[in-house]
């Protein structure tokens, strides 16, 4: 992942980009079982 992201910045600056790039990356891990609501009483 650290790569990718060097790789980015480092193509921002060949193609002329000026200082300070950002470059934001998620990591999407496993997918949580669904959550069954439950309702326990009405309320007042």
């Amino acid at each position: 992942l650290q790569s990718a992201v060097n790789s980015l910045v480092d193509l921002t600056y060949k193609n002329g980009a000026p200082d300070n790039v950002t470059v934001i990356v998620a990591e999407i891990g496993e997918t949580v079982s669904a959550i069954t609501p439950t309702m326990f009483g009405a309320a007042s």
